[in-house]
């Protein structure tokens, strides 16, 4: 997959910083797991991670190597940013993709996204939704699933775009520190 999420938590503070990589099923795991509010106690051992929660145990080993400094991927000077409600975007998404799973197309323009697809198959499908955008015309190409998968799990009502061009990555942010970094499709 090509992508990237970003969320920030707090945390109290440590007596030093711990830097861990973990599986994507034990992130997934501590996703539902921390469903609920509470504490958590984390404990780091040479080759693994326990997790701590109520009468949850979680344990994992972690994945070796250094995380790679993900912010030199995350560009810069964006010059457009696009408002946008949340679930007016992802209803029509989830309906376009219907005709075609594997690429959709949004054209931002003067307050409107139009979101398209075609397949050969089955055929066509566009959806028009207003936005509050009022610079050039920019069209991007994605798998709709990456597009889905950022606008479930937020929560805020409306969310923002920040985009350069057709060709650069876009990124989805909203009023918590969240972060979508969202590779376009060539072609």
């Amino acid at each position: 997959r090509m992508a990237l999420v970003e969320h920030e938590v707090e945390l109290p503070p440590l007596d030093s910083p711990v830097e861990m990589i973990l599986p994507i099923k034990a992130v997934s795991e501590l996703i539902r797991i921390l469903a609920s509010d509470g504490e958590m106690k984390i404990i780091n051992q040479k080759n693994q991670a326990v997790f701590d929660f109520g009468t949850t145990r979680l344990c994992t080993k972690l994945v070796d190597g250094k995380y790679p400094n993900f912010r030199q991927v995350i560009p810069g000077g964006y010059t457009e940013r696009v408002d946008i409600e949340r679930e007016k975007l992802l209803g029509a998404i989830r309906v376009v993709s219907l005709v075609a799973d594997a690429v959709i197309r949004l054209t931002f323009s003067a307050n409107q996204l139009p979101i398209s697809t075609a397949s050969t198959d089955v055929g066509e499908a566009r959806d028009v939704i207003p936005i509050k955008y009022a610079g050039k015309e920019i069209t991007l190409s994605f798998n709709p699933a990456f597009l889905i998968d950022p606008l479930k799990v937020i929560s805020d009502d409306d969310i923002y775009f920040e985009l350069e061009d057709g060709s650069r990555p876009a990124l989805i942010k909203c009023s918590v520190p969240f972060l979508y970094l969202l590779m376009p499709l060539r072609g």
